[in-house]
């Protein structure tokens, strides 16, 4: 609102702001006639303190009051007078601001969408990007499981190899061996005895050539 009203408080023809005679009414004292002839009388002032507080809901009302500012000048005024002429430039220049202004914030609100668009949707491929890469971490992880489980089967291994090489490597149990050996020494020590009840018995045997000799 403020930017229509300004391009159409700054507009300006053959050297004149053609706003001026419309930015505040005439007193009561000098044109008492005027307050009789015009009911509802307004100027850019007014407007523009109505702005100010927010008065206007939309710019259909302020576009209402600004032609009804004009048609007053219209109505008071003769028509070959320069403000009546001045008051029906303003109407054009009130209508062309407003549609030249609208469109571009129209334009602008496009924009802003589109870029919000783009924003939302750049951060939604960050976003995969990034679930992508908690993919990749787990399964690095599964890796590293892999291996640590390769790595305790080597270990299993080489200790069942240790333990069958050091069983192969222990001396087999004597309970045979020393009882073969209890059974040769036994038979030794009784040879042995043979031997000597033999040998003794030798000593007290008497040959028949001894009895010859006796005799």
């Amino acid at each position: 609102m403020h930017k229509i009203m300004s391009a159409v408080i700054k507009y300006t023809q053959d050297g004149r702001t053609l706003s001026e005679p419309f930015m505040k009414l005439p007193s009561r004292k000098r044109l008492p006639d005027y307050y009789e002839i015009i009911k509802r009388p307004v100027d850019i002032k007014k407007i523009l303190q109505r702005i100010e507080d927010f008065k206007y809901a939309d710019l259909n009302e302020l576009e209402k009051d600004f032609m009804q500012l004009c048609q007053n000048a219209q109505i008071y005024n003769e028509e070959a007078s320069l403000i009546y002429l001045d008051s029906i430039a303003l109407q054009k220049i009130f209508v062309g601001a407003r549609q030249r202004i609208t469109a571009a914030a129209d334009a602008a609100a496009v924009a802003a969408g589109e870029n919000t668009g783009e924003a939302q949707g750049n951060g939604g491929g960050g976003g995969s990007d990034n679930s992508d890469n908690e993919d990749d971490g787990d399964g690095g992880d599964d890796g590293s499981d892999d291996e640590d489980i390769a790595t305790t089967s080597a270990a299993a291994v080489k200790m069942k190899l240790k333990l069958n090489k050091s069983l192969a490597s222990a001396p087999a149990t004597p309970t045979q061996s020393s009882s073969s050996n209890v059974g040769s020494s036994g038979a030794a020590t009784t040879s042995k005895k043979q031997t000597r009840r033999k040998r003794s018995r030798k000593k007290y045997t008497i040959s028949d050539d001894d009895d010859d000799d006796m005799d």
